[in-house]
């Protein structure tokens, strides 16, 4: 339960660039359910948590760092772990390619899409290893052939003081923030088929959040 639903009203904003809301609102940010209307004619609706557009419910199954560690400050946007962003909103914060691909880098940061819908559809992803961490394994990029140590693979190898942020997808253009993590460790050797089924090497990047 959000302690602030009781200071929630709804309103209209108007911003200078010629953009407007219509929704719930906290203090003049919308917060609740509310439509965007962009100047260039896009409308967005969808929940709001203080002025940033987030998709469905949020994942309980992610582990609970706590309302300080749960939200993350990018390019002076908050994004909140558990809840879902779109690619466009994703392209938007971190100033990353809005092509849809496994890492994307930008400068020192790397944002992770873990597009295996099964994740959620079995209830994967996050698990406790030898030391009791909650982990998380995320498969390198690469979809035919044996990965490579190059690319994104390279950068997440040597990522350590770097941001690395995880989303995964939930459905179609919706991808649930899981928060900022860290390359705990890489096994370079497993296997597994490739997309047209043929055997072959990949890394597997286990990560935990910070």
């Amino acid at each position: 339960m959000d302690p602030e639903l009781d200071k929630v009203e709804f309103d209209t904003i108007m911003f200078d660039n010629g953009d407007y809301y219509e929704g719930q609102v906290i203090g003049r940010v919308p917060h609740g359910e509310g439509t965007m209307y962009y100047d260039d004619a896009r409308t967005v609706t969808c929940k709001w948590i203080y002025g940033n557009p987030v998709i469905g419910k949020k994942d309980e199954r992610i582990p609970d760092e706590g309302s300080e560690r749960d939200r993350v400050l990018i390019n002076d946007q908050i994004l909140y772990v558990g809840y879902g962003y779109s690619n466009e909103t994703i392209t938007q914060v971190f100033g990353v390619s809005s092509f849809i691909r496994g890492i994307r880098l930008h400068h020192d940061r790397a944002v992770l899409l873990s597009m295996g819908e099964g994740v959620y559809q079995d209830g994967s992803g996050w698990e406790k290893d030898d030391d009791g961490d909650d982990i998380f394994v995320y498969t390198g990029e690469g979809l035919d052939g044996d990965q490579e140590l190059t690319a994104g693979n390279l950068f997440l190898k040597k990522s350590a003081g770097k941001g690395v942020y995880l989303f995964v997808k939930r459905r179609p253009n919706e991808y649930v923030f899981h928060g900022q993590v860290v390359v705990k460790r890489i096994i370079d050797d497993a296997q597994e088929k490739d997309r047209r089924g043929i055997m072959r090497r990949v890394f597997k990047f286990i990560l935990c959040r910070i």
